[in-house]
């Protein structure tokens, strides 16, 4: 009975025990984004703090535990919690924001942190959230999730099976929030560089431009539209017959004529890049023929030259279809076997077609990438030096 008895003494406080871990638990979303100092943000430093803003980070605090439910999820402990992107500056390894301190300050959760991309001497800011109790939380990480989940639907392939220029901007390019659906640091990516060291950053550009400076001519204004490496998210953009392509980029004059278009794939099978290359073909029947890059012999005849990349363009009055095949380390091992390299006339378009038949059979798997362009725009291309400084992919397309 005794036993009893001290089960009902201490059930009370079993259940104000439980509660009360129940209700460490806290919910918080994002206000805004302050300087330590209160002064205002200026310049490159502006945009990043807006894009810390516009992340939306939602999570929850429970003891040392912290759980982020958006803008990605991740549970962690407080220790582990470093930094607000994860990105890391090419050159110094050196977090590009890093926290120092989450604390409960007044009503607001303050995720403390250093941004090393700013010339300041004061380097310090805070991501400032509130707290909301469980449902307003939930009811809001639904509705962002399903925001953005809409926004991924509006993705879909453009089929450009006939390799023409007179296409439509897809639509998803004029949508407001697009760029946070499709990669919310996608300016801290491209501040440290990481296309260049980490591998390619997923990232959309809808509101870039740029003049054309070719001396006694007028300025012409282009725009450029790009969605690039959505394989990290699982999204194509384009299709050429059945092979897909995972980075898209549209370049129009002022007056919305559409004259240049670069297409990437970085694994087109063997069976997909045969049926690319006859598609071109049969678009461009008449065409002039100019190859680069096919593996030949060199000074001695032992001695081999490859490129790290075979390319066929094909050339009409009307615009220019380059094929372009990069050569992984594999493939110039194929190349360079006995007999796998053919004689050639680089004065007979013909016989340099046939050359590049033959090792384009040789590929299993390839990065790819198709470039059409209007006859206009490659004159353009030829003659402004400049246009190389721009932040677009058109020097590939003009050395190789």
């Amino acid at each position: 009975m005794k036993k009893y008895k001290l089960i009902l003494l201490f059930y009370p406080l079993f259940l104000t025990m439980a509660c009360k871990q129940q209700n460490d638990k806290s919910y918080w979303i994002t206000k805004d984004v302050t300087k330590k100092d209160g002064r205002p943000f200026h310049g490159i430093t502006s945009s990043y703090m807006d894009m810390i803003a516009e992340m939306r980070i939602h999570l929850t605090k429970n003891g040392d535990i912290v759980t982020i439910d958006y803008p990605y999820e991740k549970n962690m402990k407080l220790s582990e919690f470093k930094s607000l992107t994860n990105v890391r500056i090419k050159d110094s390894g050196e977090l590009l924001d890093s926290i120092t301190e989450v604390k409960v300050e007044g009503d607001l959760l303050k995720i403390n942190f250093i941004y090393a991309g700013t010339s300041d001497d004061q380097k310090s800011f805070s991501v400032n959230l509130i707290q909301v109790n469980q449902d307003k939380y939930d009811a809001e990480i639904t509705r962002l999730k399903k925001d953005k989940e809409q926004l991924l639907a509006k993705v879909k392939p453009v089929d450009l099976s006939n390799l023409d220029l007179a296409v439509s901007i897809p639509s998803y390019f004029k949508e407001e929030n697009i760029s946070n659906a499709i990669n919310p640091v996608q300016l801290a990516d491209e501040l440290a560089d990481m296309n260049k060291d980490a591998g390619p950053i997923i990232q959309i550009t809808t509101d870039y431009s740029f003049e054309s400076e070719i001396a006694g001519q007028p300025k012409e204004n282009y725009s450029v539209f790009a969605l690039e490496n959505t394989e990290k998210i699982k999204l194509a953009v384009a299709n050429v017959r059945k092979l897909e392509f995972n980075s898209i980029e549209l370049i129009s004059d002022s007056a919305a004529q559409k004259l240049a278009m670069i297409l990437l794939t970085k694994n087109a099978k063997k069976e997909d890049l045969q049926s690319l290359y006859k598609a071109i073909s049969a678009n461009m029947p008449n065409a002039t023929i100019i190859t680069n890059g096919l593996p030949k012999y060199g000074s001695e005849k032992d001695k081999i030259d490859l490129d790290d990349f075979i390319t066929i363009s094909f050339i009409s009055e009307q615009k220019t279809i380059k094929l372009s095949i990069d050569i992984s380390t594999d493939d110039h091992k194929k190349f360079a076997e006995e007999n796998a390299i053919l004689a050639y006339d680089e004065q007979n378009p013909q016989a340099m077609k046939k050359v590049f038949e033959h090792y384009l059979n040789l590929f299993n798997q390839a990065k790819v990438r198709v470039y059409i362009v209007s006859k206009s725009f490659d004159e353009v291309i030829k003659t402004d030096d400049k246009i190389f400084n721009k932040r677009t992919s058109l020097a590939d397309y003009r050395w190789k």
